[in-house]
């Protein structure tokens, strides 16, 4: 559904329309750089499911799910598999692969069949496997599957699933339609005002001094584990390469000096700039008559002036520069002109145009001893570049030949270096006051984008100037770091727990007596700890759609309450309770606004298509019946979380 959806909140009333329809969304899949064709890795005696005829593997479910959790945690280097899989994800990545396989078999049974030429297109459109040019590349297509370790018959099968679902669900959702008697209604909901009143019950508030037992810290830390989650690091050896190395041994002969001056002759000769004054008419007689007043005490820009006109003037340009900017006839004309000199009318692209030479520049001609120093500078960084590059290539071929990190650092002469255990953002940990350090961030990319076992790579780090060879040498998974390392911090954590608990069960006792009937404000103070002031709260409904998805919990309650209300709720990362009264509802009346009306209609048929196609795919699964293995997939989600594939 989100994909139609997400084309509709756009616009500026969409993104309100869309609060109607997304609630909270706790995750979200991320493809990769294949468009998520993951493929068929392999086959598995177990199956998770049974779609028709077909199986649907462990090993694929698996795979696919390793493959999804990989790129997710590209863009959240601290995604745990625990987090990955308390959001859902196995539900969604085995849906997503029962709804394939059950139109491929829809398909099938009704004589669907892809061309290969069709998935030929298809390969040859993904950017990914595209040259500079944007042509298909047989390198980059080969190269990319065997990092992304698929085969091309799985690639295929991916992509024909694909060909299959859109040819399938798109016409099931087309020509949705709303009417107004449906429309109004959830326009009118983006108008609704609401408020309240709020009281904090902060978890602090309730937080004693005792220092928990050693049992409570250790049975806090195995249940919440992932709250002290550290993101993935890594340590990487590195040598730089830098262009100085070749100082005093790319000096250009005095024969190569020669050929280049003599090579680039045009540059070193003679040159001539002029800046000119323009002036562009319609036609050839009002520029006659414009030339006509030109004369002695009256120049071009006066003239133009008087007739209410205005010239323009050109940066100081050669005969060819200002040829392509005019014309060839004009600029030979210009430059045979003298300084101050009127040309024209000469008819141009944009008109008849009129040219006064305001100055002239002249440049004379360098003698080879007058060159010298810039050829030499020239050829030098050349040869510079070159002598950077043919190493870097002759890494490549010692790498590619099966040298070592340390085996081409000793042939080439190079000093290894290694980081501290760092961040994909180049932080570490155990020193968070020190900052990342720009001039290795592409050594850190470089090595996050590599496994431990890769090969070394040679990387860019300034163009032209600085290489390094790269090597992963430890990686540390994502996830809890020991106890004791981390000790002081769960300690605080159990006691802000034990707080938070005393919170609730405060909260709960003052919602009932809010719910009552009882005055919020002695209510709250009855609760016998300091607590914050309670403070009023409302908005519109459509204001929600504003905030960039930070939207306060006690807003979101508020929209999700009945007038008369009250509600105790969590706040974030355990901070507390709130407890939240709604007594306050005005609705909102869309009649007579017909942008939003029908921006809230165009949302609704957007809605409504992706439905229609859900609701396709699940009679399609019905038709050709599905089978899941319960237990099969119980045992993915065990051995992902014992630390498995995932990890």
């Amino acid at each position: 559904m989100l994909g139609f959806f997400r084309r509709m909140i756009r616009s500026r009333y969409g993104a309100l329309v869309g609060l109607l329809f997304l609630g909270a969304i706790a995750f979200a899949f991320v493809a990769g750089d294949l468009q998520n064709f993951s493929g068929n890795i392999g086959q598995s005696t177990a199956s998770a499911a049974t779609v028709g005829g077909a199986k649907l593997s462990t090993t694929e479910v698996e795979s696919r799910l390793q493959r999804v959790f990989d790129n997710n945690r590209r863009e959240t280097p601290a995604l745990t598999i625990g987090q990955f899989l308390n959001a859902g994800a196995i539900s969604e990545v085995l849906g997503q692969l029962v709804n394939n396989l059950a139109l491929g078999e829809f398909a099938d049974d009704n004589g669907m069949r892809v061309s290969k030429k069709l998935v030929d297109a298809e390969i040859a459109a993904i950017p990914a496997f595209q040259d500079a040019t944007g042509k298909f590349s047989q390198r980059q297509f080969t190269e990319l599957l065997a990092r992304e370790k698929l085969s091309e018959a799985a690639l295929r099968e991916d992509i024909t699933r694909q060909i299959v679902e859109r040819l399938l669900l798109s016409p099931s959702g087309a020509g949705a339609r709303t009417p107004q008697g449906m429309t109004l209604p959830y326009a009118s909901m983006l108008l609704e005002k609401r408020a309240g009143t709020v009281a904090i019950l902060p978890s602090a508030a309730f937080v004693t001094a005792a220092k928990p037992d050693d049992a409570a810290v250790k049975r806090f830390y195995a249940a919440n584990g992932d709250l002290f989650a550290l993101p993935e690091q890594r340590r990487m050896r590195y040598a730089v390469i830098d262009a100085t190395r070749f100082a005093g041994k790319v000096t250009p002969t005095e024969a190569e000096i020669a050929q280049y001056f003599k090579s680039n002759a045009a540059r070193y000769g003679a040159s001539e700039k002029r800046v000119v004054r323009q002036l562009i008419l319609p036609s050839e007689s009002a520029a006659k008559a414009v030339a006509a007043k030109v004369g002695p005490g009256l120049t071009l820009e006066k003239a133009a002036s008087d007739a209410g006109l205005s010239t323009t003037v050109s940066e100081a340009q050669t005969q060819p520069a200002f040829a392509g900017q005019t014309s060839v006839a004009a600029a030979t004309q210009v430059f045979g002109a003298a300084r101050g000199a009127l040309v024209g009318p000469v008819k141009t692209g944009l008109g008849w145009a009129l040219f006064s030479i305001a100055d002239i520049q002249t440049t004379p001609a360098k003698t080879l001893d007058s060159a010298r120093p810039e050829i030499v500078k020239a050829l030098t960084d050349a040869k510079t570049k070159q002598a950077l590059a043919d190493l870097s290539n002759s890494i490549d071929d010692q790498i590619g030949g099966g040298s070592t990190f340390d085996q081409v650092v000793k042939a080439n002469g190079l000093t290894a270096v290694e980081t501290a255990t760092l961040t994909a953002q180049g932080r570490d940990i155990s020193a968070p006051e020190k900052p990342a350090d720009p001039a290795i961030a592409p050594i850190i990319t470089a090595g996050f984008s590599m496994e431990q076992d890769d090969d070394p790579q040679v990387v860019p780090l300034v163009p032209d100037q600085r290489i390094a060879l790269v090597a992963v040498s430890q990686v540390v998974s994502a996830g809890p770091p020991p106890l004791a390392r981390i000790r002081p911090d769960v300690e605080r954590a159990v006691v802000l727990a034990q707080g938070a608990a005393k919170a609730q069960a405060a909260a709960e006792l003052l919602r009932k007596k809010i719910a009552g009937g009882a005055a919020i404000p002695a209510a709250v103070a009855a609760v016998g700890v300091p607590l914050p002031p309670v403070e009023r709260v409302g908005a519109q409904r459509s204001q929600l759609g504003q905030q960039n998805g930070r939207v306060p919990e006690a807003m979101i309650a508020l929209f999700s309450m009945k007038q008369g209300a009250v509600r105790a709720l969590p706040l974030p990362n355990g901070q507390g309770y709130m407890v939240l009264h709604l007594d306050q509802i005005q609705p909102g009346d869309a009649g007579k606004d017909a942008k939003l009306l029908g921006a809230t209609g165009q949302g609704l048929r957007s809605v409504l298509s992706q439905e229609y196609a859900q609701q396709f795919t699940g009679a399609i699964r019905t038709a050709v019946g599905v089978t899941r293995n319960e237990a099969a997939i119980a045992r993915i989600e065990a051995d992902l979380r014992k630390g498995g594939a995932a990890q």
